[in-house]
């Protein structure tokens, strides 16, 4: 071999072995990530958005209307360690100024703070529509999209009925005057 081949190979397996090292340093870098790219809800539900946390236990999550209606910063913190924070987001009380109702971490460890809030919507609920999601560590972001449809008053007033209104007929059950309601 001639002193030219040796010394590119020379310099092939030294960049080959920094760029593994570098991987290798990656990868005790704080990292974040989202469960799912898309959360899909309904205006007026609670919606969970998964905030994945690597080599570390805090994150910040944000909210954003497309249309700048809406912002949120929310802080999270991985208590048990299983590197997943679950914010379940309450958009029937979003718009409020209860700030400690609005969001909350699903398992009892972790935690989910609102740090901010601020609106333009009107009422009591988010506006249908879309929301950019931003989670983010000391030196990682990454984005998701939460989309709101619309509430129907069909299905709103299905799960509420009135006073002295009874049941559909699918959901009535059984019996006559004679035998009364039938058991199960």
């Amino acid at each position: 071999m001639n002193t030219r081949a040796i010394a590119a190979l020379l310099a092939i397996c030294l960049t080959v072995s920094l760029v593994a090292a570098g991987g290798t340093a990656a990868q005790s870098d704080p990292a974040v990530g989202f469960g799912d790219a898309a959360v899909v809800g309904t205006q007026g539900d609670v919606v969970t958005v998964e905030v994945q946390l690597q080599n570390t236990e805090t994150g910040q999550l944000r909210i954003r209307a497309a249309d700048r209606s809406y912002r949120a910063d929310v802080d999270v913190r991985d208590g048990n360690n299983d590197g997943t924070v679950r914010v379940q987001i309450n958009t029937f009380r979003g718009v409020d100024t209860d700030t400690e109702t609005d969001v909350e971490a699903a398992a009892d460890a972790d935690a989910a703070t609102l740090a901010l809030e601020s609106t333009t919507q009107e009422g009591a609920t988010f506006d249908a529509g879309r929301y950019n999601l931003i989670a983010s560590t000391e030196g990682t972001s990454i984005a998701a999209v939460m989309r709101l449809e619309p509430a129907t008053a069909a299905r709103y007033a299905s799960r509420a009925g009135s006073a002295g209104t009874p049941p559909p007929p699918e959901e009535d059950p059984g019996g006559d005057e004679e035998n009364g309601p039938r058991s199960f």
